[in-house]
């Protein structure tokens, strides 16, 4: 509990370093395999898209930012939903209608 006190006095008592701390460690955190393997695929789109326009390869990145943005957003405020209601998994058919929505767009985005 002390550590926890500890860091409590830490943040507030330097706001800057903290919040360059966090900074730092979400793009440490972000260099996991599950997003490494999708800089090429995203380097690809990016790439394939807008061409030699840097204005529209900065627009499609920055596009593709916001989506990721809204989507860990949506996926954090629907934990919080089910931890709230006390759901300490997922049912059955969450899983099966989870899997097939993800299936449904890789096949949508492997023929796009």
């Amino acid at each position: 509990m002390e550590l926890v006190e500890n860091i409590g006095e830490f943040i507030a008592l330097n706001p800057l370093l903290a919040f360059t701390a966090v900074f730092f460690g979400g793009i440490l955190s972000s260099a996991n395999p599950c997003v490494i393997v999708t800089i090429p695929m995203i380097i690809g789109y990016v790439g394939g898209y807008a061409g030699n326009n840097k204005k529209k390869a900065f627009v499609y990145a920055l596009g593709h930012c916001v989506l990721m943005l809204l989507a860990g957003t949506f996926i954090g405020v629907a934990q919080c939903f089910i931890r709230s209601k006390g759901i300490s998994g997922f049912s059955y058919w969450t899983k099966k209608v989870s899997g097939a929505v993800i299936t449904a767009v890789g096949v949508y985005v492997l023929f796009m």
